[in-house]
This record gives C-alpha cells, structure tokens and sequence, in this order.
C-alpha cells in the first residue's frame, strides 16, 4: 500500500513536525511504500532535503476554494499510484476534499485534527468537506466530543489518537552543564522552564508575573529559562520591559531559538504552559517522559495530560496568584515534586507510547483501505 502524506503549511510547529516524524517512520519502520508533499520554499521542504526523503512540491497557493489548485495537483498526481491520503494541517482539508472529488474512487482520505475546533461547522460547504473524509483522528477526547458536536460527519468516522512521544535519549548532564554554563554566574538551585515558541497566546509573562510575587521565596540564584522563538517582535519588547518592571531580569534567560531543545529538559526541576488554549500540550508529555514534574494550564486538551495533584499540578489561565501558589508548592515540597514526576512519567509512558501510536495508525490505514 502507498501512502500520500500531505501538508502545506508554512510553519514549523507541532503540527508539521508531526507530518515529518509520521513520513519518516513510514520511510523507516513500515512495509508501505510513503509519498510526501510539501509546499515549495517552506521549512518542511527544507527537512525533507535535510532528512533525505525523496517528496513532490506543489507550487500554488491555495484557500478556502481551491477548484483550480486541486485540478493542478491532479495532473501532477497523475502518475502516481497510492491508497491512502494522509493530511495533517485543518487548512489542507478543502483542497484534498475537491481533490477526493476529481479523483473519485482512488484513494481514502485520512485526516489528523490537531488544532482546536471553533464553533460549528455545519454549513453546506463544511460538510461537503468532511463527509469526504473516510477517517478523522483526534489527538484530544476534548476535541473529537468538539467535532462530534459541531460537523456534520459520522462518529464512526472519528477516533482519538494520542500523540507517541519517543523515550528521551540518555541525558548527558556534563552537556547540559556546559550549556546552561553561558548563562548562569553562581551555582543555580532550582531552575524552571517554559519550552516553545514566544507569543502573546502562549502567555509566558504570566510566569514572569507570577514569579515575581514569589521571588523572595525561591533560592537566592533560581533562573526562569524561556527556550523558544518569539514569533512576534513586539512580544519580545514587552517581556523585557516586565522583567525590568518587576526587577528579575538577572534570573530569566530568553535563549531563543534551540535546536532538539526537549534534549536538555531533565535538567529542569520544573517545566511549565501558561498557554491559554492548547490544543493538546505535546511539550508536557515530553517534559513528563524526561521525568520532570509540570504544571500546564486547565484548559482544552491539558487535563487529558496533567492529573490534578498527582501527575502534575493544573492552574487556571491567566490566574497569576494561582501559578505562583504551585510554583511556591513544588518548589518548597521536594518530596511531591519527585513525587509527580515519577507518576508523570508512569502516565506518559502508558498512554503516549511512540511504538502504540503508530501501530495503532497502520492499523487505521489497513482498516480505511479495506
């Protein structure tokens, strides 16, 4: 069987690197032959040159009506032969549906929804799109009871399927050491980390704000390190305005962009997601499976992650004296921080398995193509 792994996107975010870890472990690890195409000049076509993978490019824009992109990726598919359309990014739906209309009857088309789902999309448009879909899979139970609610497609149709994570490779604390050496001065106690990309969405000047309430009861060299891009300048300007505000500049580190970042997580005594609506929290279950304790936010798909007191701590969005109270608690209580990570890596390890997630996708493949 060959699969088409499609996606367009622009970007490279959990999302689109969860289209090239899925092509490569088709490439890798699967009897099935794997097609791959990107939009050309993007960062994921750059990964497909850097990894090697041999792929097509598909030079038009496309939209919401995408009649003529569709007709032009027909002809360019013309001569090649796959079962399965794989499709990763929400805005790639309305293209593959036009495209499973002009192609009637060669291939399936299987969608991963992994961006939330606003409002309902019940119009005669929208469900022209999903009912074209042979197999939606969620990466959240909170999102597929969204889909569920608010398009017009089969529940048989729908099934959630966790992200796998890998199991971290062995930690080398010398490495770690020497990197985090560039920015600390004094031998630093307890360190906390916030992983990803910088925006306001993302909300990472909470924790500046909620530290700042708590500095005088933390150790005397603890440092915040924000590991991530800024995707917007102007967002860049205001946390370093806050943290001469509120006199913490000397213990924040803004590293930006860093290459296999979650390398370096176990080095952490804590990792946190001020984000006020994540779809999933990918970045949890990777700081859960480097055994480190979390703190996420109580919103959307993080509870399906983070147990309350027991596997991490959950904070409302956007409540700073409630993220200072439970960074004060795992930092004051040793015995339960320990505690939590240990139970965190436990549920990661159970429920987010790399080997069970794809197994569980080859199997979707077989079923929708039969």
């Amino acid at each position: 069987m060959t699969i088409l792994q499609l996606c367009l996107s622009s970007s490279l975010g959990g999302l689109e690197l969860y289209f090239l870890e899925t092509t490569l472990y088709l490439h890798n690890n699967s009897n099935h032959d794997v097609l791959a195409m990107v939009k050309s000049g993007t960062l994921l076509h750059e990964k497909m040159i850097e990894n090697g993978i041999n792929h097509l490019v598909f030079e038009k824009q496309t939209g919401k009506f995408p009649l003529l992109s569709a007709l032009k990726m027909k002809k360019q598919l013309a001569n090649q032969s796959f079962q399965i359309l794989h499709i990763h990014c929400k805005k790639d739906l309305p293209l593959a549906a036009w495209l499973k209309t002009f192609m009637t009857g060669s291939f399936k088309l299987v969608h991963t929804r992994q961006m939330n789902m606003p409002g309902n999309k019940r119009s005669f448009y929208h469900t022209f799109q999903y009912q074209k879909i042979d197999k939606l899979l969620t990466i959240t139970q909170k999102l597929h009871a969204d889909i569920k609610n608010r398009v017009n497609i089969s529940p048989s149709r729908i099934e959630t399927l966790y992200y796998g994570v890998k199991v971290p490779s062995r930690f080398d604390q010398a490495a770690f050491e020497s990197w985090v050496a560039q920015y600390e001065k004094h031998v630093t106690p307890f360190r906390i980390a916030i992983f990803g990309n910088l925006n306001a969405t993302k909300a990472q000047h909470n924790i500046i704000e909620a530290l700042s309430l708590i500095k005088h009861d933390l150790p005397e060299n603890w440092k915040l390190y924000l590991v991530g891009k800024f995707i917007d300048e102007n967002y860049l300007v205001v946390i370093q305005d806050l943290l001469n505000e509120k006199r913490i500049y000397e213990n924040v580190v803004v590293t930006g962009f860093v290459d296999n970042a979650k390398k370096w997580m176990p080095g952490f005594d804590l990792i946190v997601l001020t984000t006020l609506g994540e779809t999933f929290g990918l970045v949890l279950v990777e700081a859960m499976k480097s055994g480190v304790a979390v703190i996420g936010t109580n919103s959307e798909g993080v509870p399906e992650i983070i147990d309350h007191q027991k596997t991490g701590l959950l904070v409302n969005p956007n409540d700073i004296q409630d993220l200072s109270t439970s960074i004060l608690l795992l930092y004051k209580d040793d015995k339960m921080r320990k505690s939590m990570a240990k139970a965190g890596l436990e549920k990661a390890n159970m429920l987010f398995d790399f080997d069970s997630h794809y197994k569980r996708l080859m199997e979707v493949y077989h079923e929708v193509a039969s």
